[in-house]
């Protein structure tokens, strides 16, 4: 029976870990994703945990989800965003309605505007 060597162990242990923490990265360099991979937005977003990206399928969208991070993508109809401190990027929309105060949003193509909201802007991108 070999004695316990705890610099082995460690060592081991920290391969592992480091392994796990890698492939816990996700995705692969280089790849992003595209309406195709997204899953279709519902018509109302209330509420997400963190970050979600969506696939707008031609929809108007209602976004109230305040503190998120959502991308939208593909042809949208007209987004309203009524959220607080959301960051929102829209591929492309008829038109981007922002109430909510504190709101970032990068866009594409070319929407009528509407900055109602304190503190909010809309960027093309």
């Amino acid at each position: 029976m070999r004695p316990y060597q705890p610099a082995r162990v460690a060592l081991a242990t920290l391969g592992v870990v480091t392994a796990l923490g890698m492939s816990a990265c996700g995705g692969t360099a280089g790849t992003e994703t595209t309406a195709d991979d997204a899953s279709k937005a519902p018509t109302v977003i209330n509420a997400i945990d963190g970050e979600a990206v969506y696939d707008c399928d031609g929809q108007s969208i209602l976004l109230n989800a305040g503190g998120s991070q959502i991308d939208l993508l593909g042809p949208c109809g007209t987004v309203t965003i009524n959220a607080v401190g959301a960051v929102v990027y829209v591929e492309d929309a008829t038109a981007i309605v922002i109430n909510g105060a504190g709101v970032k949003v990068t866009y594409g193509g070319d929407p009528e505007v509407s900055v109602n909201g304190a503190d909010s802007t809309a960027t093309p991108a």
